[in-house]
């Protein structure tokens, strides 16, 4: 993020479109600012990377099924059964995005690959696999899906070239986003593809409501996309959008936030969330397309894919 000091005040920038960005408010102790122009939205002052790793312990992903997670950081149990093959449903969808766009079977490198999920059905699929992974005991669990073993701590000290570079759930925890992309575009063989997912800022309309956001969560997640100013980010930077796809279904997952669900038994309504679940089923994801999706899709929809090629390097 781009600042500047105009007597004595701080005049931060905009990483979409290097406009002036304002404060809007507060949460969880850290200020949050957003571009008036774009609605990027981003954390001011930052966290230090010691502070981040404080923050992805063990117990980020190892929460126990019982244990409160109320307003807390990170995920139950990210190796429960319930959550591998979640997980792997996802990734086996996302694959064959992948597969269709690059056309053939190559290397993939998967940017906070966690315990590796994503990387196992790659390296099953026939994919040459490698990962970036803070936490040092996910990485020792995800190492095992890595070809030749390469996985690294921080995606700086990744090496190699990549016909794909994941960044699933990842570029809005990072502390630089313009670093990490940078160091993708030195990864990434000519013509590669970047795939990234994130909360999908355009679903809550106010900036009330943004606030209020569970996702919007400091210093967890720093910054805040939505498909207009992802485009502006990432072709600034060199690539070009390939296509754009929606996902979690805001109604349901509202519901679930209300009323619980079968992980998260909230109220006695819990059950209606899974009939709830069931019935919705088609509109849980969209189908990749380059053109805007209406707006009252791009509403709907609590997160968002992008799928990206690099243009120059």
């Amino acid at each position: 993020m781009g600042q500047q000091t105009l007597e004595n005040k701080l005049v931060l920038c905009c990483l979409c479109c290097c406009s002036s960005i304002n404060k809007v408010g507060i949460k969880n102790g850290y200020q949050i600012w957003m571009c008036p122009k774009c609605g990027f939205m981003t954390t001011y002052p930052l966290p230090s990377l010691q502070e981040l790793r404080t923050v992805y312990t063990r117990e980020y992903f190892l929460k126990q099924e019982n244990e409160d997670t109320e307003n807390r950081f990170g995920y139950k149990n990210v190796l429960s059964k319930g959550a591998i093959k979640g997980n792997e449903n996802v990734s086996i969808i996302r694959l064959k995005i992948i597969e269709n766009l690059v056309g053939q079977k190559g290397s993939v490198l998967d940017a906070g690959c966690a315990a590796g999920t994503f990387l196992s059905i790659a390296l099953k699929r026939g994919w040459v696999t490698a990962g970036v992974e803070l936490n040092p005991q996910m990485r020792t669990i995800a190492a095992q899906y890595c070809s030749e073993g390469n996985i690294w701590p921080l995606l700086e000290e990744a090496r190699g070239k990549y016909s794909v570079i994941t960044m699933w759930e990842y570029l809005e925890h990072v502390i630089d986003p313009v670093s990490e992309i940078k160091k993708v575009k030195e990864l990434l063989k000519p013509n590669g593809l970047l795939c990234l997912s994130f909360p999908n800022l355009e679903s809550r309309k106010s900036i009330k409501d943004k606030l209020i956001w569970e996702q919007v969560k400091p210093p967890e997640h720093l910054h805040y996309w939505m498909a207009s100013n992802i485009k502006l980010f990432l072709e600034k930077l060199g690539f070009s959008i390939v296509g754009f796809r929606y996902r979690g279904f805001k109604p349901l997952l509202e519901g679930k936030r209300r009323f619980g669900s079968r992980s998260n038994p909230k109220t006695v309504f819990w059950p209606l969330m899974s009939i709830f679940s069931i019935l919705t089923i088609p509109f849980y994801d969209t189908n990749v397309r380059k053109v805007n999706f209406p707006i009252f899709i791009r509403r709907m929809y609590e997160g968002i894919e992008v799928y990206a090629k690099l243009e120059r390097n």
